[in-house]
């Protein structure tokens, strides 16, 4: 069976996320949330750094949850994650430069 992975987040939305994921991963099938039709099919994995505010509850089919972002803070403590629901990280070798990058930009 092939696993499908729902991208939820409008970071992960642009075409080149896309054809990346599926260059990489091409026995895994990415479907983007911001589809009205891809929201009735059946997801094992959501990725998102934050949920959708349009998406009521977790898809159930969900199994586990990916954030792409440094930390799971966020999705941890949405309270449209089941209990128990499994939450995972990525983690990549440049991702520190990539946060001192993202906290010099919003800076006030």
């Amino acid at each position: 069976m092939t696993t499908t992975v729902m991208l939820a987040d409008p970071l992960a939305w642009d075409d080149r996320y896309l054809a990346a994921f599926r260059q990489h991963c091409p026995e895994v099938r990415f479907l983007r949330w911001d589809e009205a039709a891809a929201r009735a099919e059946r997801h094992d994995v959501l990725l998102a750094w934050q949920l959708p505010p349009e998406m009521e509850a977790l898809p159930a089919s969900v199994r586990k949850v990916v954030c792409f972002g440094a930390g799971t803070d966020g999705l941890d403590r949405d309270p449209r994650l089941p209990a128990g629901m499994p939450v995972a990280r990525l983690v990549d070798p440049d991702q520190a430069r990539q946060m001192a990058d993202f906290k010099a930009l919003h800076q006030n």
